[in-house]
């Protein structure tokens, strides 16, 4: 049963939960996996693995981030990390942005399941929202589970994030190639990493980069998706 598969990776990893958001994982995990068998928006349907590599990894940060911060989740898919972040912490101002409008629809359904505030969701692509004032730094923190090597993510994120704010980026086990070649990128987005922590849940090798945002963007970023893909900075 997934609740108990819930408390015991939530309790083991310390992750604080009442049962107002045990009840929240618990209906997120069934819509989830009854819209996926319509809408391919996870290769991940055991529930121990939804709980492990969906729900604990989202997770892991939600102490790093500060009270009422407002945040931007860069292709949120199936609302990770978002959603889970959102019901961990109420006090949060999350905007969700993904290109697919199925997506979409089913990030919508699922706050209204949930019964969330101050989290939307809405279509657009990264690159072109984010040369908008509306959207342009002016979020506290910007946050993507892997989707690109970090060379060419940087330059997704960094337009979202004010002056001081932090991009945290989910990668996988092994980082340290991409950090390097991302170098160039980092100091050209006025950016610096402040740190890269190595985490092991069960059996999901996890690591997360901290970036913060040093001065304002220049506005020659970000450049088109296949400026950014084809000649990464």
């Amino acid at each position: 049963m997934i609740e108990k598969l819930i408390k015991k990776y939530f309790d083991k990893y310390k992750i604080e939960y009442n049962a107002s958001m045990l009840e929240s994982f618990v209906k997120y995990a069934k819509h989830l996996k009854e819209t996926n068998e319509h809408i391919n928006l996870t290769s991940i349907i055991e529930d121990e693995d939804i709980v492990i590599k969906h729900f604990l990894d989202s997770a892991v940060i939600y102490k790093r981030v500060a009270p009422f911060a407002k945040i931007v989740d860069i292709g949120s898919g199936a609302g990770l990390p978002a959603i889970p972040l959102k019901i961990l912490r109420p006090d949060l101002d999350i905007l969700m942005v993904e290109a697919t409008k199925k997506k979409v629809n089913f990030l919508n359904s699922a706050i209204d399941l949930l019964g969330l505030d101050k989290i939307t969701a809405i279509q657009e692509r990264a690159e072109n929202i984010g040369r908008l004032d509306k959207y342009r730094e002016q979020y506290d923190i910007c946050t993507a589970r892997a989707f690109a090597p970090l060379r060419e993510l940087v330059e997704y994120l960094a337009p979202f994030v004010a002056v001081g704010g932090k991009i945290i980026a989910y990668k996988g086990p092994d980082v340290e190639n991409e950090i390097k070649e991302a170098k160039n990128a980092l100091k050209l987005l006025n950016l610096k990493i402040l740190d890269v922590e190595k985490l092991e849940l069960e059996d999901n090798a996890r690591t997360i980069v901290y970036i913060q945002k040093v001065s304002a963007l220049n506005d020659r970023y970000p450049r088109s998706h296949k400026r950014i893909t084809t000649s990464p900075l």
